[in-house]
């Protein structure tokens, strides 16, 4: 399996996608501003978050002994 950069897409620029929700779950966190209850939400949004970024930004391309 290999990554290929996409052309055209600025990856820093896409990057708000994933750090702008984790700085603010650090930031609720410090605060003690998080419902402990719905903490999953957090824990499962950011790496989906972070995996449509991954998506975006590169291709995926399988080699042909990897299956």
């Amino acid at each position: 399996m290999r990554f290929i950069k996409r052309k055209g897409i600025c990856s820093i620029c896409t990057s708000t996608l994933w750090w702008v929700p984790v700085i603010t779950y650090f930031n609720f966190k410090l605060i003690g501003m998080l419902n402990e209850q719905r903490e999953w939400i957090w824990w499962v949004g950011i790496p989906a978050m972070f995996l449509i970024w991954v998506l975006i930004n590169w291709k995926i391309k399988l080699k042909k002994n990897d299956i």
